[in-house]
């Protein structure tokens, strides 16, 4: 009896880990993060922006670029193999449902902003030629609207993420492995 019991009790939580889970992300003025298990919301956030921005004198900037483009070649050597290893993850659990990118574009210029938005697209179906080698995507809505007598610009973006809930806590524990690694070496 109370076997039969562990083991209804394991078969319900093996079929609740292979249910679809979604993130849906958006970007519009802000990002807005919202999860979804099976359709259902079950979580929702959005990240305002820090508006207390100081002026500083151009020298503080410099030191500060300085200090920080030293931090940052550090960090891209140590996410070098991170990113290796989670690529390699997230091509086997993780698609990309839909990506929707909206960008309204001007220089004032016209010669200019036709240059401009030859290049915004070259960069942007690059990167997402880059995201669909990592993982598997779906569908993909892209408009770049040039405006040629006005200097504007505004980007909208939507993301939709699905894997299971299983392969989210795999991906997790190896994440978490991989630092626990790295830090050991670095001791």
């Amino acid at each position: 009896m109370i076997y039969g019991i562990i083991i209804a009790i394991l078969v319900i939580l093996v079929c609740i880990m292979l249910l679809p889970v979604k993130a849906e992300l958006f970007y519009k003025e802000q990002i807005s993060l919202r999860i979804l298990f099976l359709n259902i919301p079950i979580y929702k956030t959005t990240l305002k922006q820090n508006e207390n921005k100081t002026s500083k004198t151009p020298e503080e900037n410099a030191e500060k670029i300085e200090k920080n483009s030293k931090k940052l070649g550090e960090k891209i050597d140590a996410f070098r193999e991170f990113y290796k290893i989670t690529t390699r993850i997230l091509k086997k659990y993780v698609s990309l449902e839909e990506i929707e990118i909206k960008i309204d574009f001007g220089t004032g210029d016209a010669p200019t902003t036709a240059i401009s938005i030859g290049a915004l697209w070259g960069v942007v179906y690059g990167l997402l030629g880059r995201i669909s080698s990592i993982c598997k995507m779906k569908k993909h809505d892209v408009q770049i609207n040039p405006h040629y007598n006005e200097s504007v610009f505004s980007f909208e973006g939507k993301c939709i993420i699905k894997s299971n809930l299983v392969y989210i806590i795999f991906i997790m524990i190896t994440i978490l492995m991989n630092i626990k690694s790295r830090k050991g070496k670095e001791e």
